[in-house]
């Protein structure tokens, strides 16, 4: 290879270098704002407790996101069972009858209703190890779901707006106590 050539493939190398190392600190940035928001603002974990967590969310595929936006309880006439184990989250569907007021089973479980019907919820894989979910079902109550669930994805966005706004409000309010303290030493 020609000197030039080797230089200039040096240089590429190193752009590439760059670029991926610089797209990775965006991905790794992002993965610790998620992982402070979901332990509600606390930092003081650890590089392991992220990594097991960063984990457990590669995990049960199809009931983590939804595990994440709902509580176990009764959403008109379906009954989300939102619930954990060892491996990661767990997250169940069930519809009952109009006006049947659910009669619930504990945290992540389904309800106990003799005419509940479950929708959603393991499809394939082994339960507790590698289960993936799904619709077991298919009928109007996806589409009323997925409305729910784009009120919750809104209601979460919201917060975290609101959040962020309340930051940068109480951040300026400090920039200004500086300022001025600055300002008036003589």
């Amino acid at each position: 290879m020609e000197p030039k050539e080797l230089v200039q493939r040096q240089i590429d190398e190193s752009q590439t270098h760059l670029e991926r190392h610089q797209m990775l600190h965006r991905h790794l940035d992002e993965l610790f704002a998620d992982f402070i928001l979901h332990n509600n603002g606390r930092t003081t974990n650890t590089i392991l407790d992220l990594i097991t967590w960063s984990s457990k969310q590669t995990k049960m595929d199809g009931a983590r996101e939804y595990a994440e936006l709902f509580k176990t309880g009764q959403y008109g006439k379906l009954y989300l069972a939102s619930g954990s184990h060892a491996r990661g989250l767990t997250f169940r569907i069930q519809i009952l009858p109009e006006g049947e007021k659910a009669i619930s089973n504990g945290v992540g479980n389904t309800c106990v209703n003799n005419n509940a019907v479950e929708v959603y919820g393991v499809i394939s894989g082994q339960r507790g190890w590698t289960e993936c979910y799904g619709w077991l079902h298919e009928g109007q109550w996806q589409k009323d779901f997925e409305n729910l669930v784009q009120y919750a994805k809104k209601s979460r966005q919201d917060l975290e707006n609101e959040i962020i706004q309340r930051k940068n409000k109480r951040k300026q309010m400090e920039k200004k106590e500086q300022d001025k303290l600055l300002a008036a030493y003589n």
